[in-house]
């Protein structure tokens, strides 16, 4: 299907449709003789906003709030108000198509989450994973406790450094070094 430049808020969206399309109907929003270009073309310019979020798998006791893609989106001028939820969906829906397997073929009407704020674990290991994580790349002295959601990592933490822990005297210096290969985030598989 095509979409035209009336489909998007974005500018860039609008520029690059005007450019890289030609005169035409548009399918999502019917706007006529206007620049057009199938939806799949733009799968390069949306891979890296969609990847900053992924789909919800629940897992026992988790919580999250999920909405659909276009939802979650939405905190970005990207589709025009012209479209409602449901076409902007069927419109990522089919801007994904190139890479739709990466997610295994989830539409953009089913829940997704954003991955900085996800807050599902399904093992012990997830939860240890995602406190690392924070602790290393976004907050390193103070972390926040909701994003946990085993509790307060004050009543678990010390079950995972019991072998590890000792007291320091105040006076006494001590230097932190990480190997090279360490000091770069890990890609982690979900």
């Amino acid at each position: 299907m095509t979409c035209c430049e009336n489909c998007f808020e974005d500018d860039y969206l609008k520029r690059f449709v005007r450019e890289h399309g030609k005169r035409g109907n548009c399918e999502y929003c019917g706007s006529k003789r206007k620049f057009v270009l199938p939806a799949s073309e733009l799968h390069g310019t949306f891979e890296a906003v969609v990847n900053l979020f992924e789909p919800y798998h629940p897992a026992e006791h988790s919580v999250a709030s999920t909405e659909t893609l276009a939802n979650c989106m939405n905190c970005w001028p990207i589709f025009s108000k012209k479209l409602d939820e449901e076409m902007q969906c069927q419109l990522l829906d089919d801007i994904r198509e190139v890479y739709r397997l990466k997610h295994d073929c989830v539409r953009s009407d089913d829940a997704w989450v954003q991955r900085s704020s996800r807050r599902l674990h399904t093992s012990e290991q997830d939860v240890w994973e995602t406190f690392v994580d924070e602790i290393k790349w976004n907050r390193r002295f103070i972390f926040r406790r909701d994003n946990f959601s085993l509790g307060d990592p004050k009543d678990w933490l010390p079950d995972y450094l019991p072998t590890v822990t000792d007291l320091v005297p105040a006076d006494k210096l001590y230097y932190r070094t990480r190997l090279r290969s360490q000091f770069r985030r890990s890609s982690k598989k979900t």
